[in-house]
């Protein structure tokens, strides 16, 4: 990126022609860049007689850098302007000009990713919002994956006004929202695309084991039937009645209901 100085400026040692790629300026200027093609600045040559370059209306732009205490290397003729003779004592100043703010535009979109075309790292930790912050609908949160070479979907907002979570959720508690009434706390769709008799439902584990089934059945034509809920892996039903005192329902190997 170019360079930047506060109040860097010097006065013209001599005559540099219209077409000189070279310039020396008198000791003494403030100009302190580092020498080098890789420290190049923005630079404007104004008359000396005139109190700033927006005075001078025959400014030059040109792009600089030093190569020695007073001496610089230019390429004339930059943004828009025309180059011209400059004569001891015109002056040569180090400006952000609108080059450098393009610059500037240029860096700053190809890290911030406004149009989401790629994704961006954070490397420095995780970011602090004062704020709220809004994500265009359908577009995901997304994480790293442990492998470091893809992502996982984590949250986005859908053209129903739901939130979909893109992979598996791990929680500890779940609570409802105070004097939420009639929820539901889960629900799958079917679609047509499902054949009759597909399986449909929900197993609830512990430790990996199956112990709760929520299960129904596709109907083809974008319903379900064939409803049930099935203990698995030779759970037990128990209840309590109205003495507080523990029943257990279990089933024989006939099916027979064993009440304990």
């Amino acid at each position: 990126m170019y360079k930047k100085l506060n109040y860097a400026i010097g006065d013209v040692a001599s005559t540099t022609a219209i077409d000189a790629t070279t310039l020396t300026l008198k000791a003494g200027h403030t100009i302190t860049t580092d020498t080098g093609e890789t420290n190049k600045f923005v630079a404007v040559f104004y008359d000396g007689t005139k109190s700033s370059p927006y005075q001078d209306t025959n400014r030059e732009i040109v792009e600089a850098y030093r190569t020695n205490t007073n001496d610089f290397v230019i390429a004339r003729a930059k943004e828009g302007t025309s180059a011209k003779q400059w004569i001891e004592n015109d002056k040569f100043m180090l400006i952000a000009s609108a080059g450098v703010f393009d610059e500037y535009e240029t860096e700053i979109d190809a890290k911030v990713n406004i149009d989401q075309t790629t994704p961006q790292t954070i490397t420095d930790g995780s970011p602090l919002f004062s704020e709220g912050v809004d994500m265009a609908n359908d577009k995901w949160l997304k994480s790293k994956d442990y492998a470091g070479t893809g992502y996982l979907n984590i949250l986005k907002g859908n053209e129903d006004n739901e939130v979909d979570v893109g992979t598996q959720l791990n929680v500890g508690s779940i609570e409802a929202e105070e004097d939420s009434g009639a929820i539901s706390l889960f629900d799958m769709a079917v679609s047509s695309a499902s054949a009759d008799g597909t399986e449909m439902s929900a197993t609830i584990k512990i430790d990996g084991n199956n112990i709760l089934k929520i299960y129904a059945e596709s109907d083809g034509a974008g319903g379900a039937d064939t409803f049930k809920v099935q203990l698995l892996n030779k759970a037990v039903l128990t209840m309590q009645d109205s003495a507080g005192t523990t029943h257990t329902y279990t089933a024989d190997t006939d099916g027979s209901l064993i009440i304990s």
